[in-house]
């Protein structure tokens, strides 16, 4: 695999979110108009388990695709948040912050928010709340055990 010239990135208003941009290879620098957006599984930082999040946004990036795997207000090197809004709101808000970020220093306009369990459900409510996202991948989401569950 090329190697890749990943860079530490400070998102939101206060830059108080860290991630690691990942640029596609062989494209000018960020000239997409999509972005991949990785967030936390659960409490492990922008790594993932077992360095999932690394391994994947290399791999989008060597098909054409950016991405990003940041860290929500709390976790890893990221800082805490410093309102007292409900976790959910807090991780949805940290999506926006991330989303409004990339844009402005990179030119992406849409995202594909990729998430495992907390963060596949995270992606997948931010989805129905911002227009920009385009696509979700959801890995182990959370699904309530209604009457369909059983019966699927």
């Amino acid at each position: 695999m090329e190697r890749l010239a990943e860079s530490v990135v400070q998102l939101g208003p206060g830059k108080d979110l860290v991630g690691i941009a990942t640029p596609a290879v062989g494209a000018p620098a960020w000239n997409s108009p999509l972005c991949a957006l990785i967030l936390n599984a659960g409490i492990i930082h922008r790594v993932g388990p077992n360095r999932l999040s690394v391994e994947l946004a290399r791999a989008l990036a060597s098909h054409g695709v950016p991405a990003v795997r940041f860290d929500l207000a709390g976790i890893g090197d990221s800082a805490p948040r410093s309102d007292a809004i409900a976790p959910l709101d807090a991780a949805l808000a940290d999506v926006r912050d991330a989303m409004d970020s990339i844009s402005s220093m990179r030119g992406p306009r849409r995202f594909v928010l990729i998430g495992l369990c907390s963060g596949a459900n995270q992606a997948i409510i931010g989805a129905g709340t911002d227009e920009r996202i385009a696509a979700v991948a959801l890995m182990d989401p959370f699904i309530p055990r209604t009457r369909r569950y059983y019966f699927n």
